[in-house]
């Protein structure tokens, strides 16, 4: 942290895939949310966080799977493709709307 603390952060261990997240650098950019800089020989992202969580909330929001890549051969993705097909579907029988 910017005071010199550290804080640690627990990994993910679940087995989610990661493969289009960089579907959101469009709307990032767009809205001036990312900044290149380097840091030795690594090129780097600074990014404003609650800026771009806003951003990115907002489209999943439009389409919920934004950020799940399209291989048929992924699990992960595909079984949360089919969750929110099936979520939809109970909501739209819940509301009486096709």
């Amino acid at each position: 942290m910017a005071d010199g603390r550290v804080v640690d952060h627990a990994l993910d261990c679940s087995s989610s895939c990661s493969m289009a997240f960089n579907s959101v650098e469009y709307s990032l950019r767009r809205k001036g949310l990312i900044t290149d800089l380097t840091i030795g020989e690594a090129l780097c992202f600074l990014m404003r966080g609650k800026e771009t969580v806003e951003t990115v909330v907002e489209l999943i929001r439009e389409r919920p799977d934004a950020l799940l890549c399209n291989r048929e051969t992924c699990r992960p993705c595909s079984a949360s493709r089919k969750y929110i097909v099936d979520t939809s579907k109970s909501r739209e029988e819940l509301s009486g709307k096709p």
